[in-house]
């Protein structure tokens, strides 16, 4: 499986964090359902880091979502997916983003 990290070398709401570590969690949360992928936060300078890590599995939809189509009858929206060319947002106004592993490169 491959997979990238999401470095984050300046925090805003550190101080905050430092006492409310919900901040974090949601900031963690909200990146997952963006990527519409299970992401794993590694370290948060909140914590003591030097900067907030965050693994991220590449091309790997969530497998909540797949379960949730092998379940039904329906076919994905294909308006969903990538590469759909639309760009247009539809369901709960989400849009998959996939990165390839040359655009992977390019990011490290």
């Amino acid at each position: 499986m491959q997979s990238t990290q999401l470095c984050q070398g300046h925090c805003p709401i550190r101080e905050i964090a430092e006492e409310h570590p919900v901040f974090c969690e949601e900031e963690t949360e909200m990146i997952s359902r963006l990527l519409d992928v299970d992401v794993r936060r590694l370290s948060t300078q909140a914590a003591g880091a030097h900067v907030c890590t965050t693994h991220v599995p590449v091309g790997r939809e969530k497998l909540a979502a797949g379960r949730h189509h092998r379940g039904t009858d329906e076919a994905p929206d294909p308006s969903t997916t990538a590469g759909s060319g639309s760009g247009r947002l539809s369901g709960g106004g989400r849009r998959r983003i996939v990165i390839s592993p040359r655009q992977q490169e390019r990011l490290s």
